[in-house]
């Protein structure tokens, strides 16, 4: 997190969902960004894809190899296999993942908004896009008119765009656990727990 690069700066807070949740009902007005979901987001990220990320920093690849379960072998019975090399990054998790899910999709955005619009990834370019995204882990929020070629590009990295939880048609927006319409906070109310002795804090998530 201290060598995040310095452009992903402006559209990653790993320590806060308000700003995405602010450019959301932003978006639920104006009607110019899209809240992205993607399905299985961590299942599918491939080691593959963080290998070309970090492709400059050995020293940080080395690090990400150490942290993950690499091979699983079947030992449970006659027909057992392996060791079998697991392709995706974080078949189990770990403490990386949000951070390392959080960059890869940030640039992934980026490079969706320089394609749409045409533009050489100078950093002029770049420092330009990354202004108007925001990412916090899996939610995503981009300009409505990238949004084909995000798809295109999480199609050729073998991740999936969830279209169902998706919104960039219509005065509706959701992102990290915000849902509003036309500016107006339409978040449902949750309930921890239905008991007569609770107070009013305890009783609302």
């Amino acid at each position: 997190r201290k060598n995040l690069p310095r452009p992903l700066r402006h559209c990653i807070d790993f320590s806060s969902q308000v700003p995405s949740q602010v450019l959301a009902r932003e978006s639920s007005i104006d009607n110019l960004k899209a809240t992205v979901d993607l399905s299985s987001a961590s299942d599918l990220l491939s080691t593959w894809t963080v290998e070309r990320f970090f492709r400059k920093s050995p020293s940080i690849q080395s690090a990400l190899y150490a942290s993950r379960t690499r091979y699983v072998i079947d030992g449970t019975g006659s027909n057992s296999f392996g060791p079998l090399l697991l392709k995706k990054f974080a078949g189990q998790g770990s403490a990386v993942t949000f951070p390392i899910q959080s960059m890869i999709y940030s640039a992934c955005c980026i490079a969706a908004i320089l394609s749409s619009e045409y533009k050489r990834p100078t950093g002029r370019n770049i420092r330009k896009a990354v202004n108007r995204i925001r990412v916090f882990g899996d939610d995503l929020i981009i300009p409505s008119t990238a949004l084909f070629d995000l798809a295109l590009i999480f199609n050729n990295l073998q991740l999936k765009i969830n279209m169902g939880k998706t919104h960039y048609d219509s005065p509706f927006r959701e992102s990290c656990g915000g849902d509003y319409f036309r500016g107006y906070d339409v978040t449902p109310l949750y309930l921890r727990n239905l008991s007569t002795k609770s107070n009013r804090a305890d009783v609302l998530a």
